[in-house]
Order: structure tokens, then C-alpha cells, then sequence
């Protein structure tokens, strides 16, 4: 089968397991990404941890060096009916970007479809948990969306959109018509003057490491530094202040189903619960579906809801932030504490 048939036979497998989008290019596509990083670590040189985590997307064929081209997909998540107790606490790609762990989702048995098509057809390929690739940068690259100034990718469905990316032993490629999506307005700040810690220094600018998704599952390993705590409010899990935002996602939420089983997990997205929670049932609850803070930081949900709490300025969360002061944890009990210093328990 030649190179271009062969794309096309991927692309409408792509298409066929429930992706929206799906572009191929070649993996020096994202060479510019590793310069992008320097640059940004050279901008906030206290987030080069944040930094250096995601370097190793920049050269996939690092580590599989017989990766030749990078699959790109995107898939609409901006569908769901978002519930009410996760709606400002949980950000919505998190309640609906877990379809890589719940296996009773459609989007989890699409991409695992997909993936069994590849291994079909002899395709090797490497993805990762967090990715194998910049997806937002392949994504762009293969005509499936523009990047606008929050960072994030917007196809026709805004930017709540999943992105999903394969390394592969071929060299291929597969660009889709680019596509006609306005620019931001002229002079929009919009998504800057949202960002409650001040991450997002300009258009297409972020400081990772006091950006409030990043802070909530501390890649770095800490709980969020206290000058930031205020201006983070009740995010438990991800934040969607930016996009929520932007005029350009105006319209582009459509609450026309449901995810499987997310109502009944929502009944235990409370402040309240969660504070409760030994790590046996924050475990089994919270990370099939929230798997990004692993088992060895199940502290982190602990830390997330007093600062919430606290956030709240809600008398009644004190007993809990109480307790808390005497959990076995010391970054627990060091954020309880504070949280005694901002409410004056």
C-alpha cells in the first residue's frame, strides 16, 4: 500500500472510532517545540521543573528511535452535561478527558479500537498517559485547529476538545484543508484578565508553574505555594477560567448527553466528602476518573479541599479544617494550618 493510501486507511479508521479530527506529520514537524520550552524557561526560571517534564515530548524518537511520523486526533468533549456539584471545582476536560482510564466510556473502547487497528495492520507505535508528542503543536501543524492566545487548540467545537497522538514506525503525513476559524478579535484580553494567579502573561505566553490546573496536581510534588492560594479559589482538579472566557468558545458548549456514570461520581465531588476520605476511597472513587494525582500524592484532594474551604471564607468548613490539622501528612496538616490563619480559627 503506497504512503498517501496508507494515511487516508488511518484517517478514516480515525474517523470511524469516534475522532472528530485526525492529522499526520512527520516528526520533525515539532522540532520547534524543544526552542519553545527554553524560551519559556528562560521567561520563568522558577517553573523549569514544570518545564522539563514536558520536554521529552519535543523528541518523541528520543526514546523510540524508530519513530517516524506522529497520528494526531481530536475528539469533542463539549457534549456532556456538566453536574452542578463538579461544575468550578473539577475542570470539564478532567470529567471527560478520563476516558483513558474508565473503560466504560465510548471513547475509551474508540481508541482502543484504533489502537488494535494499528497492531493490525503491523503499524509500531508508542502513546504515553500524558502523551507521547505536543499534541496542541502536531495539531496545528496537521491543519486540525489554530492555537489562540490561552494556548489551547480551537477547532469548529471551540477549544473543549480532547487531543490523542501516536508515535509510528512510518513516515507519513496527512494535513486536513486549514481550516476557516476567525482570530481572536483584535486587542482581546479577555482570557489574560480571567486568569486568577496571572499565568497567562500574554497571548500565547503562560507561566506554567503558577498556572491553577498545574498547582492542582503539583507536578513539582508540593502543595501550592500560600501566595498563590488565595487567587486559586475553590479549583479542586484543573481550571477553566480562560476558556471560559474567550467569546470565541461563546456557544460552543452543546449539554446534549450524558457521560456514563459521571452523576454518580459527582455525588462525591463535595468538599465535605472528600475531606473525609481515607486514601483507601479517594483511591477508589477519585483516581480511576482523575488519574493525573497518582496514589503517591492521594494527598494533594486533601490539601485542594482546605484551601477551597478556606477560599469559601464559609464558617461551617472550620471543624473540618480542624481535624485536618491533625492528619498524618505534613503538607495536609501545614495547609490546614494555614487555612486556621486565613479564617482566624
Amino acid at each position: 500500500m503506497s504512503p498517501e493510501n496508507l494515511a487516508l486507511k488511518i484517517r478514516e479508521k480515525a474517523m470511524g472510532a469516534g475522532f472528530d479530527h485526525c492529522g499526520i506529520v512527520k516528526v520533525d514537524a515539532v522540532a520547534e517545540y524543544a526552542l519553545r520550552l527554553e524560551q519559556r524557561v528562560a521567561a520563568f526560571p522558577r517553573s523549569k521543573p514544570y518545564y522539563e517534564f514536558l520536554a521529552k515530548l519535543g523528541t518523541p524518537n528520543a526514546a523510540h528511535e524508530w519513530g517516524r511520523s506522529i497520528i494526531v486526533c481530536t475528539m469533542r468533549y463539549g457534549k456532556y452535561r456538566i453536574p452542578n456539584q463538579a461544575n468550578n471545582h473539577i475542570g470539564k476536560l478532567y470529567l471527560y478527558g478520563g476516558y483513558k482510564q474508565p473503560s466504560y466510556s465510548r471513547e475509551y473502547a474508540g481508541i482502543a479500537a484504533f489502537d488494535a487497528f494499528l497492531a493490525a495492520e503491523g503499524i509500531r507505535f508508542a502513546k504515553e498517559l500524558f502523551g507521547i508528542a505536543p499534541a496542541r503543536l502536531c495539531a496545528a501543524k496537521a491543519n486540525l485547529g489554530i492555537i489562540r492566545n490561552n494556548n489551547f487548540l480551537y477547532t469548529e467545537h471551540g477549544s473543549w476538545v480532547w487531543l490523542e497522538t501516536w508515535l509510528i514506525d512510518r513516515e507519513l503525513e496527512y494535513r486536513e484543508r486549514p481550516k476557516t476559524l476567525p482570530s481572536c478579535p483584535p486587542g482581546c484580553s479577555r482570557c489574560i484578565d480571567a486568569c486568577p494567579t496571572g499565568a497567562l502573561k500574554a497571548p500565547f505566553l503562560t507561566d506554567m508553574g503558577t498556572c491553577i490546573a498545574r498547582l492542582t496536581y503539583s507536578p513539582s510534588g508540593e502543595e501550592a505555594p500560600e501566595h498563590l492560594r488565595e487567587s486559586m479559589g475553590a479549583w479542586l482538579y484543573g481550571c477553566d477560567d480562560c476558556q471560559n472566557a474567550c467569546p470565541m468558545n461563546r456557544d460552543r458548549w452543546e449539554e446534549t448527553e450524558e457521560y456514563p456514570q459521571l452523576e454518580e461520581l459527582s455525588r462525591h465531588i463535595s468538599l465535605e466528602k472528600i475531606a473525609e476520605m481515607d486514601e483507601e476511597t479517594v483511591s477508589r472513587i477519585l483516581s480511576p476518573m482523575f488519574w493525573i494525582i497518582g496514589k503517591d500524592k492521594l494527598w494533594m484532594w486533601k490539601c485542594n479541599v482546605i484551601r477551597a474551604m478556606a477560599n469559601s471564607k464559609d464558617a461551617r468548613y472550620s471543624g473540618a479544617i480542624r481535624k485536618l490539622c491533625d492528619d498524618g501528612n505534613d503538607n495536609v496538616r501545614r495547609t490546614a494550618e494555614w487555612a486556621c490563619r486565613q479564617l482566624g480559627i
